[in-house]
């Protein structure tokens, strides 16, 4: 159903209503148009909508939506101001824009979401290769208490509030890991927040597509002239590398089609 609402300012703006009935149950889209965030907004996770658009979604102020452009991200709602009534647009950040993979300008779907509380998120910081940054013990803690109720989905790039590095007051990090996965959560007082000291590491993959799953890890030890001394094959499951080794290698290599990964240390890491 498309509702065409007379506007600000002259202009003939709508918002699109997509109305769908899955399994027997009402789920209601509206697509809006995406406008600037305020300055207050930024960086916060939030999305302004009117109060049309949320009483079609049987929303209220503080509930979460999904906003789909190209990509999936969330968001938490807050009032529009006055002049943004009728007019079918949603203010996001930034931030929101480029995780949902859309510009100002863009039409979004927009729906209702019912996040879960996040069991274990982990971030990463988006900083060059080679660099590696240094956080003290209660880091989870304190980007925990920063971000409390904010939600999320793997995959999308966050600025954690009140945490300034090397003077910078907007670092980015990678939401590289989700427990559950692949769905709207928010992070809540018990979950588990790791923050991990490198940068993203895009070859690490939970699906590793059609050669099959990675099995077994191969070890190859070497010294400070980048000679091979000794060589391991099977040397340790998948899941210790995964919980236990896997930050501490210089370099990991997968091979899908044989189902293994080689990490590679020097011999003066290895303790």
């Amino acid at each position: 159903m498309f509702n065409t609402l007379q506007p600000h300012h002259g202009k003939t703006e709508s918002i699109k209503y997509i109305t769908a009935t899955p399994m027997g149950e009402n789920m209601n889209e509206i697509i809006l148009k995406v406008a600037e965030a305020p300055p207050m907004d930024i960086g916060l996770g939030r999305a302004r909508l009117d109060s049309k658009s949320r009483e079609k979604l049987n929303m209220e102020i503080g509930d979460v939506i999904e906003i789909t452009g190209k990509r999936t991200t969330a968001a938490r709602v807050f009032k529009a101001k006055q002049e943004d009534e009728d007019r079918g647009i949603i203010r996001i950040d930034a931030y929101i824009r480029k995780n949902a993979k859309v510009a100002v300008g863009d039409e979004v779907k927009v729906k209702k979401a019912n996040p879960e509380e996040a069991m274990k998120i982990v971030l990463a910081p988006l900083i060059g290769k080679n660099q590696r940054l240094m956080f003290s013990e209660d880091i989870g803690e304190f980007v925990k208490k920063s971000m409390l109720k904010r939600p999320l989905i793997e995959g999308n790039e966050i600025v954690v509030p009140n945490l300034t590095i090397s003077g910078r007051e907007s670092m980015l990090f990678k939401v590289v890991k989700t427990v559950p996965a692949k769905k709207v959560l928010q992070i809540g007082a018990n979950t588990e927040i790791e923050v991990r000291e490198e940068p993203p590491n895009e070859l690490i993959k939970e699906d590793v597509g059609k050669e099959g799953k990675i099995n077994s890890v191969d070890v190859v030890l070497y010294d400070a002239h980048y000679q091979k001394i000794i060589a391991k094959d099977g040397s340790m499951d998948l899941l210790t590398f995964m919980n236990n080794v896997r930050d501490k290698a210089d370099t990991v290599v997968f091979d899908f089609k044989r189902g293994v990964c080689i990490v590679f240390w020097k011999t003066s890491n290895i303790k």
